[in-house]
């Protein structure tokens, strides 16, 4: 993982210096998927994202970086069974009343976008995929009792969604983004594969520099 991280921020360090930059501000509605339904099943309206980039090859291609926080979260009365690895063994049985589970996400992203025909029309649509890191935090909580899991994870995203010209520097964007982040060790829960996967559709605005 340390390596990676310094990876990272080389390809980082090595976002091109260009006249041409795009900034976008972006409110997310995430859904939770694959083994993250597990644990978090609600859909989160908690998510904010931005991203720059700087545009090479005529303006069709952009490279930048993104940085976002999304918060899932879900409260329930009930019971829950648990197994849980501690310094005396493993923890076995169950907690009945209210519970709290929370997912804090937050993605630090190197990106690349391809524009289709960005000079030409109001409407441009975007594909896009990014590589690097997401900082997660899964917290549990039923009454006093509190667990807490905070990882580092190596991840990936994909991205397709469309930006609408108002004017030549401003324009409002939407999207559709699946993201990844591997396996880096135990859940909260003591399982082995604590890796997290949700989708996230984005609506904000996008402001273009040196046009």
């Amino acid at each position: 993982m340390k390596y990676l991280k310094i990876i990272f921020l080389i390809l980082l360090s090595t976002v091109i210096t260009n006249s041409q930059s795009l900034f976008k501000l972006n409110y997310n509605v995430s859904f939770p998927n694959s083994t993250m339904r597990q644990y978090v099943d609600q859909i989160s309206y908690a998510g904010v994202n931005f991203e720059y980039g700087q545009y090479i090859s005529n303006g069709n291609y952009s490279v930048g970086v993104s940085f976002g926080w999304d918060l899932f979260s879900e409260k329930y009365y009930g019971v829950t069974d648990i197994n849980l690895p501690t310094e005396y063994g493993n923890l076995n049985g169950a907690i009945s009343g209210n519970q709290i589970k929370n997912i804090n996400v937050f993605p630090m992203l190197v990106n690349g976008t391809y524009y289709f025909k960005p000079n030409e029309h109001t409407i441009v649509p975007f594909v896009s995929f990014g590589t690097g890191f997401y900082f997660i935090n899964q917290r549990y909580q039923a009454g006093v009792f509190e667990l807490e899991n905070k990882k580092w994870h190596f991840g990936i995203s994909t991205e397709a969604g469309l930006i609408y010209k108002i004017q030549d520097r401003f324009g409002l964007n939407t999207s559709a983004k699946l993201n990844y982040a591997f396996d880096s060790g135990e859940s909260i829960s003591g399982k082995d594969d604590n890796s997290f996967s949700f989708w996230t559709i984005n609506f904000g605005i996008t402001y273009l520099y040196g046009y």
